[in-house]
């Protein structure tokens, strides 16, 4: 069976409200024995999402953002955007004016060679993660370098894709898939890992499910695997 936007709509506002006057409207009639409820639109409340700020123009090349691989609001309003396409964190006001960037291309301190994610820890730090150089760059609140070290899992392999930071000190990530890569959909196990800010690792949790992903099959053999999109995770 298929049902419009407008039926979804009409199902939320029955399961959210109590007001029998919502209802008043509702057609219902019989099917082949199948009872059907008709909504009119103009009887359910429409959502719009309307953007409260809006950062990034073709023209501006401050504020053109390209393979964006995080974003974060400070507590003082402020945003740092991580955009890979110039091994940049961008520091924006909170109404969107460029203010300041941190980073650039190389193999120093406080540089990327491929910015893979990033997350903001303790008050205002931000910490960034360089799978190129495997290597993790910490920025302060006003995007000064900190200091860089290695992360990885307490057994012993890289983090992979975004990992999360508790407020009293601890990172908590998922390794790498395990195992090759199968044809078609499938949902590889990963390790998962606590460590310290300064990536000392703590102790591992064990093997959880992963990432959807897809395998590539090419000349009858899997090439290789992507994660699928909207998929599990």
């Amino acid at each position: 069976m298929t049902r419009t936007p407008a039926t979804f709509l009409a199902i939320l506002a029955l399961a959210c409200g109590s007001d029998s006057s919502s209802r008043s409207s509702a057609v219902i009639r019989d099917s082949a024995g199948v009872r059907i409820v008709e909504n009119s639109l103009s009887d359910v409340a429409v959502w719009r999402l309307s953007p409260l700020l809006e950062i990034g123009s073709e023209s501006d090349s401050l504020t053109f953002l390209y393979k964006v691989e995080g974003a974060h609001r400070l507590s003082d309003g402020r945003i740092v955007i991580a955009n890979r396409s110039t091994y940049e964190l961008r520091y924006y006001a909170d109404n969107g004016a460029f203010l300041s960037a941190a980073g650039r291309e190389g193999e120093g301190p406080g540089e990327f060679q491929y910015l893979t994610w990033t997350v903001r820890c303790g008050t205002d730090s931000v910490y960034a993660y360089d799978i190129g150089t495997r290597r993790i760059t910490v920025f302060d609140e006003a995007g000064r370098f900190i200091r860089m070290g290695s992360l990885m899992l307490p057994d012993n392999t890289l983090p992979y894709g975004i990992s999360s930071c508790s407020n009293d000190g601890y990172f908590l990530s998922a390794g790498w898939p395990r195992g090759n890569p199968e044809p078609g959909l499938h949902r590889p196990s990963m390790p998962v890992g606590v460590m310290d800010l300064d990536g000392t690792p703590v102790r591992m949790l064990g093997m959880f499910s992963g990432v959807d992903r897809w395998g590539m099959v090419r000349d009858g053999l899997v090439r290789g695997s992507r994660p699928l999109p909207f998929g599990r995770n």
